[in-house]
């Protein structure tokens, strides 16, 4: 049996008595334990796997949570060996150890960090994985402009623009 309390900060002082149908006391609030709420840890020992062509399988070890729920998990990525970092996926799940991070650009190094937020805030940023690369990705349209040219009269030179 539980009893949800909403509006509360990490000031908030409680006064509860909690009473049994009859009246008698159940429990007095020095008996309780009340967690406050701090903002979490970031994840540790990320590792990419399931490497496609937009799309990756993040695995970690989630860091302390801050005695609440992990609201969001923040993915961000570096490309091409760029310094800057940029948001690339978040998503809400709770008791996650992996994470499916899509919409990542074709044939393209990248890293990844993550952030873990709660209701108290945002963590600092895990470690950074190691550089990976996604795979060529089919392209969307077929080619244009194909030109072949024979080379000898065993072998032909096809060239084509894709758009």
């Amino acid at each position: 049996m539980g009893y949800f309390f909403g509006t509360l900060s990490q000031q908030t002082e409680l006064a509860l008595l909690i009473l049994t149908t009859d009246e008698e006391v159940f429990m007095l609030a020095s008996d309780m334990i009340v967690l406050c709420s701090v903002i979490p840890r970031p994840p540790t020992s990320l590792a990419v796997t399931d490497v496609e062509a937009t799309r990756v399988r993040l695995q970690f070890i989630p860091g302390f949570s801050g005695h609440t729920f992990i609201s969001w998990w923040c993915v961000e990525a570096q490309k091409d060996y760029v310094d800057s970092w940029s948001s690339v996926y978040n998503v809400s799940a709770r008791a996650a150890v992996s994470l499916i991070v899509e919409n990542l650009q074709p044939d393209t190094a990248h890293r990844l960090r993550v952030t873990a937020v709660n209701i108290a805030g945002q963590s600092s940023p895990s470690q950074p994985t190691a550089w990976f690369n996604t795979l060529q990705a089919i392209p969307s349209n077929p080619p244009t402009r194909l030109i072949v040219r024979p080379v000898s009269h065993t072998a032909l030179h096809v060239q084509w623009l894709v758009c």
